[in-house]
């Protein structure tokens, strides 16, 4: 029996310590005697694989990716260095490779469900929703038991836009005591998306009621726009700031919450503090630091590439791009394009995004990092990546002809899309960059805009994005429609009418009307675009101003850039 035990389980030395010993006092020597030699060989790989973690954890990743390596040569799918390498892997954003790499765990082990779901987690990161869920339910055919499973269900099922069936999960799990104020947070996020903003408030309201050190709850109450704290909230939310079970991270939400409240109390001084305080709280859990890419993507993508390249993309007329900074209009503009019968909304998609990832191969010696690596791709695997894109956004469309695919980082990407979809229609919305900097201070993104925590790094991002922008104009003359949102606000009629045009679309009175559209939003700017349009938000910054030094003056050393 303890023969069997240690077979399947090779990596517990202290079994094979055991098993050496009882196979010496059972007379049987020289096996022990082998059995010692196992133990000592174990042992010797397992301390190799604790200093593999432990530089990880240091911040070492090349110590710990070098070791997991020699490590897998001499055991080719030893599980706890391949899963090593997938977190390494992760920590990088290079989800295809974590992928792989819980896959061949998943192989050796196929019974392990914690295993099992972690691959699952990685498929979710990688944006591979359909498969993420089939792994989920395998899972649950097993174990039915496995409430993780359930919990990660429920999150894929939202990013394939499956609301009702996400909201019946997160119910179910919401009378769990044990994972009732979660629950219903991300049970908040999905009816706050399909615009049922009572009951998610109602949810968020009982988070914070069940554990009033959760600044998550608090923050989804600020983020909805017409939520107004009451004085004994405010109270709480000071109390969870001196709070032990309070976080770092949620002391960064409540700041962010509170400065909400004082702003709406007219206490904008106050309220800058709280928002100061915030950004610089997540800044010290999340350090970041801001670096160009634009001579990379400047000295790439000329108009020498594109003349090149004008027959090697997918020739569809579907994807209209949506970009800007975020907070800058991207979300409206999306919601007056799709209220036209022609034109699906989606989601704020990823994917073009994730194939300028899996161009970025790190460190194979005779391959070009991304933007290079695009240059070199023949007619074939570029049409691969085309449909490749179209493949993933198909489950998010209506069967409308066009649809819309609103990510605003996706400016940066242009010269991909260009390569993939000569024909793409790509419309860039602009706001004042005061506006739109403040907007972006006093939001909370966690992970998705980390320029968004510092002033500088959002000047900075702003002066890369205008100049990003200036050069794909200039090599494609024509190609690009630029708006700005201060236009929008104004003339509805007349900016929404050059977007249809530009388009390729008939004028359609839908458009003008655009809030009483009633798609699932799922971006900050949810409740703004289900109501009719207001201009009293383009000047609100200006409530700010005496705070916002930091943030004018680094614009102003950005080339007199100001408030183009």
């Amino acid at each position: 029996m303890l023969t069997e035990v240690a077979n399947n389980r090779p990596e517990y030395d202290e079994l094979w310590r055991v098993l050496a010993g009882w196979l010496t006092e059972d007379g049987q020597k020289e096996a022990g005697q082998e059995t010692s030699k196992q133990y000592a060989m174990i042992r010797a790989f397992n301390e190799k694989v604790q200093v593999a973690e432990k530089a990880f954890a240091a911040g070492d990743p090349k110590t710990a990716d070098a070791i997991c390596r020699q490590l897998l040569q001499l055991v080719p799918n030893e599980i706890r260095t391949l899963r090593l390498l997938a977190r390494i892997g992760k920590s990088f954003s290079h989800f295809e490779f974590c992928i792989e790499t819980l896959s061949r765990c998943v192989e050796t082990r196929p019974q392990d469900t914690t295993l099992r779901l972690e691959y699952a987690r990685a498929l979710l990161s990688g944006r591979r929703y359909q498969e993420s869920l089939e792994q989920c339910q395998r899972i649950l055919d097993v174990a039915p038991e496995f409430l993780s499973a359930y919990e990660l269900k429920a999150e894929v099922l939202y990013n394939l836009a499956q609301y009702d069936a996400a909201a019946q999960i997160y119910r179910a799990l919401s009378e769990l005591p044990g994972k009732r104020p979660q629950t219903l947070l991300h049970l908040g996020k999905v009816l706050k998306t399909t615009g049922d903003t009572a009951e998610a408030t109602a949810c968020y309201q009982k988070a914070a009621e069940i554990d009033p050190s959760l600044g998550q709850s608090y923050w989804e109450l600020a983020s909805l726009r017409s939520y107004r704290f009451s004085d004994e909230q405010q109270e709480s939310m000071r109390r969870a700031l001196d709070a032990e079970s309070a976080s770092p991270l949620d002391k960064v939400l409540v700041q962010f919450a509170l400065a909400k409240a004082l702003e709406d109390a007219g206490r904008y001084e106050e309220s800058f503090q709280h928002c100061d305080a915030a950004n610089a709280g997540y800044l010290a859990i999340r350090p970041y630091r801001y670096i160009s890419q634009n001579d990379r993507l400047i000295s790439c993508f000329t108009e020498d590439y594109f003349a090149a390249r004008r027959q090697r993309g997918l020739n569809s007329v579907a994807p209209i791009f949506v970009v800007g900074l975020p907070r800058s209009g991207s979300t409206l503009m999306e919601q007056i394009l799709s209220s036209h019968s022609q034109v699906d909304a989606t989601q704020e998609l990823d994917e073009i995004v994730s194939i300028a990832r899996s161009l970025a191969t790190p460190g194979q010696q005779g391959q070009e990092q991304y933007p290079q690596s695009l240059a070199m791709l023949g007619e074939d695997e570029t049409r691969r990546l085309a449909q490749r894109y179209l493949d993933f956004v198909q489950p998010y469309r209506k069967g409308g002809p066009l649809f819309v695919d609103k990510a605003p980082h996706n400016f940066a990407h242009i010269g991909l899309i260009k390569t993939l979809f000569p024909n793409a229609k790509i419309i860039d919305i602009r706001r004042n960059p005061m506006a739109s900097g403040w907007s972006l201070y006093r939001q909370f993104f966690g992970d998705s805009f980390l320029f968004s925590y510092s002033l500088e790094a959002i000047a900075s991002y702003y002066k890369d994005y205008v100049a990003l922008m200036d050069h794909w104009h200039a090599v494609m003359p024509g190609q690009i429609l630029t708006l700005r949102y201060e236009d929008l606000v104004n003339d509805l009629s007349g900016v929404t009418t050059a977007a249809l045009e530009y388009c390729g679309l008939e004028f359609e009175e839908a458009c003008l009307d655009f809030h009483l559209n009633r798609r699932p939003v799922a971006t900050p700017s949810s409740e703004q675009v289900r109501q009719p349009l207001y201009s009293d938000a383009l000047d609100h910054w200006r409530n700010f101003e005496p705070y916002l030094g930091r943030l004018k003056q680094a614009l102003e050393e950005t080339e007199g850039i100001g408030t183009r």
